[in-house]
Parts: C-alpha cells; sequence; structure tokens
C-alpha cells in the first residue's frame, strides 16, 4: 500500500508542481531482503556508512505501518552517526521519515533531544540542519516516526542544493534511529555559462619587461577557451597576444613584445564560444583584469622589499642607502599612487639630513623621475616650508647639482629628472624631514 500511494503522490507532483525538479524517487525498504545496506534510486547506488545500520523487517512498526526500514539495531549507542551515500553522484535531498529513542533497542520514541542532519558535495559541508522539536511521543503518529521536509524545515529550502551524502547523528541520550521513506530527487544542473572571476598578472614582472603572462581564472571548468576570445586593453602601450595554455578553470595568456609608457591588461570579449560541461554558454564579457604598468625606464616601487631594509636589488642592480637613516617604510595607502612602501627617515627625523641611494658595486644608472614627500611636522602633513638639494654623483665626482626651495601644499609634490648613464631607475621616494 505505502508503495502504491507513493508511486502516485509522485506522479501528481510530477504532472502539476512548479518545480525544478524533474522527478522524486522514493525508496521504502519494502522490496529490500533483512541486512541490505544499499539501494539504487534513480540509477545511483546509495550506501550505508556502517553494514550494521541496514534493512530490518518488523511488521507494522515502519513509517505509515509498513513493514520494512533501514536501522542501527544491535549497535545503538549514543553519538551515533551514520552517512547514506552515493559515493560522487549527486542528488538533492526531499524528505524522510526517522524514528529516535533513547532505548538501545528503541521500543518506545524519545522527546527532548535533538538529531544534527548533514548534507555534502565531495566531502564539503553544503548545508547543516540540527533538529530539535517536532519529535512524537508516542506511536500514535506515523507510528513513532517524524517527517522531516528539507524544503521547509530548516527555514532554507535545502531540497534545491545538490548533495552526494546525508549524514545523521544521534544527540543527547539518542541511541536507536530508524531510517523510512527515503525520498530524492535528481541533481539540479546548472544553467548558467561560466564566467571569469579574475584575470591577473602572474608573478611580479618589472615594468620595463617585454613579455608578461595573465592568469585567467574561471568560476568552473571552461572548454574551447582559445586566444581569439581575449583582447589586449592597452593604453599607451603596444603589445601582443601570443599564447594560451591551461585546462579545466585555469589559463595562463601570454602576452610579448610590450613597449611604450602606460597599462596592459587582458580581457575576454563578450562574442566567444566558450562553454562549460554542459554546454552553457558563452561566458560573459570580462575587463576588470589586473592591470601591468609599462614604462620605458625600470620603476622601482619598494612594494617588495622589507621594512627597514637599506639594501635592496632593483632590475638586477644591487643598492644601498648611506648616510643618515633613510630606510624602506610602511604606511598603507601613503606612499605615491596609494601604494604602501617607500624610502623615508621616519626613524631619524631632524633638519640638515643628508641621504645617499648609490648602487652597490658601483655600477651606473640615470634617474628619470622621483617623487618626493616633505614635512617639517614629522610627516603628519606635506609643508611647504623647507629646502632639498639633489646632487647626482659619478665615480665621487658631481654629475649635476639641483636645488628646490619652493614646495606645493600638495601630497607627493615634486619630480626630480636626471638623465646619465647607461640604464633608467624610477625612484619612488618619501622624504619626511628636511
Amino acid at each position: 500500500m505505502k508503495s502504491i500511494f507513493n508511486y502516485f503522490f509522485c506522479a501528481f507532483l510530477l504532472l502539476f508542481a512548479v518545480t525544478t525538479a524533474q522527478a522524486q524517487f522514493t525508496e521504502d525498504f519494502e522490496a529490500l531482503a533483512d541486512g541490505t545496506d544499499s539501494f539504487v534510486l534513480d540509477g545511483k547506488t546509495f550506501t550505508s556508512s556502517n553494514t550494521d545500520f541496514d534493512v530490518t523487517t518488523f511488521v507494522n512498526a515502519g513509517a505509515g505501518g509498513s513493514d520494512k526500514f533501514m536501522d542501527n539495531l544491535g549497535i545503538a549507542a549514543t553519538g551515533s552517526s551514520f552517512s547514506i551515500t552515493t559515493g560522487g553522484a549527486a542528488f538533492t535531498m526531499q524528505s524522510i521519515d526517522m524514528y529516535v529513542s533513547a532505548i538501545a533497542t528503541g521500543d518506545t520514541p524519545t522527546t527532548g533531544q535533538s538529531v544534527e542532519f548533514v548534507g555534502k558535495l565531495a566531502g564539503v559541508t553544503v548545508w547543516t540542519y540540527t533538529k530539535t522539536s517536532g519529535f512524537p511521543a508516542d506511536f500514535s503518529v506515523n507510528e513513532g516516526f517524524f517527517e522531516l521536509d528539507f524544503a521547509t524545515e530548516p527555514g532554507a529550502d535545502y531540497s534545491i542544493l545538490n548533495i552526494d551524502e546525508l549524514q545523521f547523528t544521534l544527540q543527547g541520550s539518542l541511541q536507536y534511529v530508524a531510517l523510512d521513506d527515503f525520498i530524492i530527487d535528481s541533481e539540479i544542473l546548472n544553467t548558467d555559462p561560466p564566467f571569469v572571476q579574475s584575470i591577473d598578472v602572474v608573478g611580479t614582472p618589472t615594468s620595463t619587461a617585454t613579455s608578461v603572462d595573465f592568469l585567467v581564472t574561471f568560476n568552473e571548468e571552461a572548454v574551447n577557451v582559445t586566444l581569439d576570445d581575449f583582447a589586449l586593453d592597452a593604453v599607451g602601450t603596444l603589445g601582443n597576444l601570443a599564447s594560451i595554455s591551461g585546462s579545466v578553470n585555469t589559463y595562463t595568456i601570454t602576452v610579448d613584445n610590450i613597449s611604450g609608457e602606460g597599462t596592459i591588461s587582458v580581457d575576454l570579449s563578450g562574442t566567444n564560444d566558450i562553454e562549460d560541461t554542459l554546454g552553457n554558454s558563452p561566458a560573459p564579457a570580462f575587463t576588470a583584469g589586473e592591470d601591468h604598468v609599462v614604462t620605458r625606464c625600470f620603476q622601482e616601487t619598494f612594494e617588495s622589499f622589507v621594512s627597514g631594509d637599506i639594501v635592496f636589488s632593483s632590475n638586477g642592480i644591487g643598492f644601498e642607502t648611506t648616510g643618515d637613516v633613510f630606510d624602506v617604510g610602511f604606511f598603507a595607502g601613503g606612499g605615491s599612487s596609494g601604494s604602501d612602501q617607500f624610502l623615508d627617515n621616519d626613524t631619524d627625523l631632524g633638519v640638515n639630513k643628508n641621504y645617499s641611494i648609490s648602487t652597490s658595486g658601483g655600477e651606473a644608472f640615470n634617474v628619470e623621475a622621483m617623487d618626493f614627500y616633505a614635512s617639517s611636522d614629522g610627516g603628519t602633513n606635506p609643508t611647504d616650508d623647507g629646502t632639498l638639494t639633489l646632487t647626482g654623483v659619478l665615480g665621487g665626482e658631481y654629475s649635476i647639482h639641483h636645488y628646490q626651495d619652493h614646495w606645493f601644499s600638495n601630497r607627493f609634490l615634486y619630480q626630480w629628472r636626471l638623465v646619465y648613464g647607461r640604464f633608467c631607475h624610477r625612484w619612488s621616494c618619501g622624504l619626511q624631514s628636511v
């Protein structure tokens, strides 16, 4: 009788319910032999996590007065935990009938306790619900079984979330548990196309690099990903989309022949044939990728160094600061263009200070531009009441001498230009007392 009722009930839902699911499937255990610990629904094999949590017969003692159900008779204990799993095939949990008791033989149902239910997919928890009320006190209703509707009772609709494992754990004094009318629905298939989560510069290429890699990350496995799906976003620069490699949800794009002064990044075009493994396509356009700064000269921002460093390497050349203390400082968002790090004298404030930046091995270089911040109040605010003298030295002899005696009261004040030598560095420096 129970099997016939469930058949027509599911047929009714199929014909009249407005739902994303195609069908429901019920295991009432009536056709299974005692001792069975697995069953098949919707073409999927469901297996108990414990071979002793299996099918048993007790005439008219099951949900709705049925004869068979799964239980832990013989291994009952407080804190017992069991799972019903497909081992990987996804499904959606609709409802179950369950009987719990603080008596090891399950003689009478017990109220006032709790049971934790966890839905998992590939070992990762999808949802958790702890039932703390609604336990029958006797056999007058559904033979002591309670029905748990996963669409309504948890307070959120868990019946539309794909899982491959239902785990339940007895809490408090509960020892015995029986499971009946295990109702599932098919996996809900995703109809959304894959989308790009990020396009990031790989590593820390220098601003003078002529070839840079960009890592494209999709939210799921993406196929048909080819180079012509992407476009170069070049501002003041030139470059070439050279190659693409990767699989599943990550792809690496190489941009070469980079030149100019500005930025370069990679966009995903909205006209593409990228799809997921279900055939959902196309991926939406993505234009928020990370910019790579391109300069004719090497630009040192000090972001990669450790606070307090006075020796560092830039563009393969070793540098050091000498004289009064002038080292790498950190102030979030306080550097040039909102950067975090710079050279400053915060640990050695004072007037009439002398600072020097030189190559460790005497290599020649030229400076195209430097950003300075100057203050006479300890660095709290920029001020325009001091002077700054900049001197270029080559082989111990002055190459150029520049004297600055006027400061504008904006944040980053002045760019000093010196062109001499064999290669370029661009410095971003902080000066907090003059």
